[in-house]
């Protein structure tokens, strides 16, 4: 999936891989460098492998084990995380280090399901993305599209003369919010960036038998997550719905978040958060 053009369409290959492809796909910690195009670091090039292994014994090993490496791979994020002097530049520091390293694929968790399972199926989901953040870093990354607006084959002079004057609109709208927002206690004026993800997610949705009545199925018996990993079944599925194709298509809109937000900056979805009064 190539980072800066989101995909219109994405082709499903399904295979039965052997034991030697499991484990590179469970080990895959940097991008292919023929799909970065000599860019210098990615973290949305990432493969997703959808599937499942049943494994009938051994249930403890395979608990304890996983749990070990889930824990490593958590230690890492946490890490990463902990980068916050330079946060806005910590990809670029971390892949001098560890260089085509995809952050996203090193940290995702190896997911177990020990349910005993009537349903099992994939499906396409756009995520929306939900970051808290402040408004000295918007105002940084404003300036920093500001600084890079040139004239090219997409933009005319005519283009970037008004792209320029939008951003300085813009900084200089947040610049006299965040002025009047540092007088006050920071935990009563907070913001938020939330969008929608150009990058379409493979999400699981699983029945499961009551674990006291199994022929009890009127519960709720569900489990619905991200599933980018084959993930480990104790049991196998009474019936599987395979992941289709991909096709962009019209977006659902969502419910009015009204309620919870004001709008601040919508070209890139930054808002407010409304405190409910007491």
């Amino acid at each position: 999936m190539e980072e800066y053009h989101p995909p219109q369409e994405i082709k499903v290959t399904h295979s039965v891989p052997g034991l030697d492809t499991l484990v590179d796909i469970y080990r895959q910690q940097r991008v292919d460098k023929g799909l970065a195009e000599n860019e210098p670091y990615s973290t949305k090039i990432t493969r997703k492998y959808p599937g499942f292994i049943v494994v009938n014994n051994n249930h403890d090993e395979v608990l304890a084990l996983v749990g070990e490496i889930n824990r490593l791979r958590d230690k890492f994020a946490d890490a990463v995380k902990s980068i916050t002097q330079y946060r806005d530049s910590r990809s670029e520091i971390l892949h001098q280090v560890c260089p085509w390293l995809v952050t996203l694929q090193v940290s995702r968790n190896i997911r177990i399901v020990t349910e005993k399972i009537r349903t099992l199926g994939f499906t396409w989901q756009i995520p929306v993305v939900h970051k808290f953040t402040r408004l000295e870093t918007v105002i940084d990354r404003l300036r920093r599209e500001l600084t890079a607006l040139q004239p090219d084959i997409r933009l005319t002079i005519q283009d970037v003369k008004r792209l320029k004057q939008e951003r300085s609109e813009e900084i200089m709208m947040l610049s006299l919010l965040n002025e009047e927002v540092s007088h006050e206690d920071e935990q009563l004026r907070r913001f938020r960036i939330i969008r929608e993800s150009n990058f379409p997610a493979v999400n699981v949705n699983i029945r499961y038998t009551s674990p006291h009545d199994p022929d009890d199925v009127s519960g709720p018996y569900k489990l619905n997550f991200r599933a980018p990993l084959p993930l480990i079944l104790f049991s196998e599925p009474s019936r599987f719905n395979p992941l289709k194709d991909y096709e962009k298509g019209e977006r659902q809109k969502r419910g009015n978040v009204d309620e919870k937000y004001r709008s601040v900056l919508p070209r890139i979805g930054l808002v407010e958060v409304i405190k409910e009064s007491a």
